[in-house]
């Protein structure tokens, strides 16, 4: 079984899932919120749990969205991950979702994303346009009630919905909104002003992310249906920071509306965007007038998607369709049977089919191979992990095609010699 997908339509769809979930995943967790969560990140935080040696307790970062009707919060959750995967367990309820840390927020939470470079500074988003940098070492883990952010960034005059720290500079931010700029900060100026505001996209910019191999690149992706790639470098040899160019600009990228984009943490020229209608492209930065590969596999937009940090083939993308999809761009044009084809396309690996609403976030754990966790409108959170019988499957079948095309070149380099044996007893006869 290469490809684990739940293609049914109806209100089947998720009880036909819940079956077949024991064999699905390693590792499946849920849990209710009291209130959506329009953003999760995995924050790099492990410690053992205090209440079982047979869990590790890894820290999740949430949101709120009580739509004004109590207070908000950044929350940071500890969640515990059995040691030993479940083995046939189905769907499990998360027992012990800790809330760690709960950071007053000012407004709903859009976006919450912490610094790599330190992981103690948060950024957040909120509706008012506002940027909140928080040290989440330097507040307390009460509950407090007072928005008391390190940094107020103020510039954006729309909600803001793009936010991306540098992978090398804790300082360096960049955040996109609905009003169709994107803002540069650097947060230890203590100026509450951005560095640069870039005007070059004509409508809402949806997303704004960094390169991890090219530290001075970022891009940003709109309403207006483009892609901007930008470069603070001030030259090719220099490490120094400079205004941002545009380096590449493609118009029309899609047909309508791109809301996500990830470059590729391992290979610098490839670049992915999801789009409200329904497609995920793959481009070649280096040549962006028409994607690698389309791969189409939602039904509906698409919100958010990001590259493995683990296998640099593998990306996860999350819809609207209540779907996150798992693709292996290894397996692209891979040969298919007839039932393998009526499935859908090679490269499509998992269909994660537990969520009943939108989703609106997919995060892959920086630690743990093929663990993900997603948040739906319908204020569930799910920690899930792709059975090692699926995707190990696919590297059983490679192997076993390896070895068989070994075996035949083997075969192919023999032939020769046994026809010299015959010709030598034939002379002999």
């Amino acid at each position: 079984m290469k490809v684990v997908r739940m293609l049914i339509n109806g209100s089947q769809e998720y009880k036909i899932w819940k079956k077949q979930a024991p064999f699905l995943y390693d590792v499946l967790l849920t849990r209710a919120l009291d209130w959506p969560s329009l953003t999760c990140q995995w924050l790099p935080d492990e410690t053992t749990a205090s209440h079982s040696s047979g869990f590790k307790t890894y820290s999740l970062l949430l949101g709120t969205h009580t739509c004004k009707t109590e207070q908000e919060y950044i929350k940071v959750c500890g969640v515990d991950i059995p040691t030993n995967e479940f083995q046939g367990g189905g769907e499990q309820p998360i027992k012990r979702v800790d809330t760690l840390q709960k950071i007053a927020h000012e407004g709903e939470v859009n976006r919450a994303r912490y610094s790599p470079v330190n992981p103690s500074l948060i950024a957040s988003t909120a509706v008012s346009g506002d940027v909140l940098i928080f040290d989440r070492t330097a507040l307390p883990e009460d509950h407090e009630t007072k928005c008391n952010p390190r940094y107020r960034l103020k510039h954006h005059t729309r909600e803001c919905w793009g936010l991306a720290w540098s992978h090398e500079d804790a300082n360096r931010l960049a955040s996109a909104s609905e009003d169709s700029t994107v803002a540069l900060w650097d947060v230890s100026s203590n100026e509450s002003s951005p560095i640069q505001v870039l005007r070059k996209h004509t409508a809402s910019v949806n997303d704004v992310q960094w390169s991890k191999t090219m530290p001075k690149v970022f891009g940003s992706v709109s309403d207006d249906m483009s892609i901007q790639i930008y470069d603070v470098r001030t030259d090719e040899s220099s490490s120094s920071l400079a205004p941002a160019s545009i380096v590449t600009t493609y118009d029309n990228a899609h047909s309508t509306a791109i809301n996500a984009l990830s470059f590729n943490p391992f290979n610098e020229h490839i670049l992915a965007t999801g789009s409200s209608d329904t497609s995920v492209h793959i481009w070649d930065l280096r040549c962006l007038r028409k994607p690698v590969y389309g791969l189409h596999g939602h039904s509906g937009d698409v919100s958010a998607l990001e590259w493995s940090p683990h296998d640099e083939s593998v990306l996860a993308t999350a819809g609207y369709d209540r779907r996150v999809n798992v693709w292996d761009l290894s397996l692209v044009e891979q040969e298919q049977t007839e039932d393998e084809q009526s499935e859908g396309p090679p490269e499509l690996l998992f269909i994660h089919g537990g969520h009943t609403n939108k989703v609106i976030d997919v995060s892959w754990h920086p630690a743990i191979p093929w663990m993900l966790s997603s948040v739906s409108e319908d204020n569930i959170v799910q920690v899930w992990k792709i059975a090692g019988s699926v995707v190990d499957h696919d590297l059983d079948e490679d192997e076993d095609q390896k070895e068989e095309e070994e075996t035949s070149d083997k075969d192919d380099s023999e032939k020769p010699n046994q026809q010299e044996d015959e010709k030598m007893d034939e002379s002999a006869q």
